[in-house]
């Protein structure tokens, strides 16, 4: 009877999200370039705490 607390008490652990350390407009950029966008057109933070990045590849096709 005494297991049901504990396996309960454990499940809200793995329910509470990691601690991330913030990502720098530098990072974003990066991660844009390893992900081919080779021109950076606009890169911006929405209110949800999203980077949005918009840019061309090497071939010109735009990428958002």
């Amino acid at each position: 009877m005494r297991l049901i607390p504990t396996l309960f008490a454990m499940s809200l652990g793995f329910a509470v999200p990691a601690a991330a350390a913030p990502v720098t407009i530098d990072d974003v950029r990066d991660m844009a370039f390893a992900k081919g966008i080779v021109k950076i057109e606009e890169i911006a933070l929405d209110h949800h705490g999203v980077w949005k990045v918009e840019g061309e590849d090497a071939g010109g096709h735009e990428i958002r």
